[in-house]
């Protein structure tokens, strides 16, 4: 690093198989990031249309919308053993910044 970490810059993150991971690596750091996230329910993804279509007040539309727990459940087999844990699903978004953190803070001190 050239410089100390700045944790309130950059976006949001999904994670989703990554979250089912990390909870089988650790599941003291998996509760730290979960409880510094918010699950992540549904997808919904959208476009401003070219042409005039929409209204003023949803001037989007929308190109795909998905349902995660139906989409993993409907997926079923290790996908749906491995993404629902506990009745919760693994899907969580989080600030890049916050994820940094908290992974930062679990390293073992050099010292």
């Amino acid at each position: 690093r050239s410089g100390p970490l700045d944790y309130t810059a950059g976006a949001g993150v999904q994670i989703n198989g990554g979250a089912s991971v990390l909870r089988r690596i650790s599941p003291e750091l998996h509760g730290k990031v979960v409880r510094a996230a918010l699950p992540l329910g549904n997808i919904r993804s959208r476009a401003k249309p070219w042409f005039r279509s929409g209204t003023a007040t949803n001037p989007f539309s929308t190109l795909l919308e998905i349902n995660l727990e139906s989409a993993i459940k409907s997926a079923g087999g290790d996908a749906e053993e491995a993404l629902i844990v506990d009745g919760e699903v693994q899907a969580f978004t989080i600030m890049r910044g916050a994820l940094q953190k908290i992974l930062l803070e679990a390293l073992p001190s050099t010292t």
